[in-house]
């Protein structure tokens, strides 16, 4: 008998990343979201899954779901902004 395909397979997710989100519980979406909230990494989320860290990253990718501790990118204000806004405001 085939298992019922669940509403949060069909969307978003893409077949081969299904079975290692189903790793993540009955509510898979809601788990990852819980542990990014608590501040894990997707290290620490694999481990804890047993699934890999780099799946873990493709279905935050997938769910829209950012990391709190995530570093801003290069000329982000919370990272310094760029070198001219630097200058600009030292002056």
């Amino acid at each position: 008998m085939k298992a019922p395909i669940l509403r949060w397979q069909a969307t978003a997710v893409p077949f081969r990343l299904q079975r290692d989100a189903l790793k993540l519980g009955p509510m898979p979406r809601a788990s990852l979201e819980t542990f990014v909230d608590l501040g894990l990494t997707d290290r620490d989320i694999g481990n804890y899954f047993k699934v890999a860290h780099p799946v873990v990253a493709e279905l935050r990718k997938c769910w829209c779901i950012s990391q709190p501790n995530a570093e801003p990118p290069d000329g982000h204000p919370l990272n310094g902004g760029s070198a001219a806004a630097r200058q600009y405001f030292s002056a």
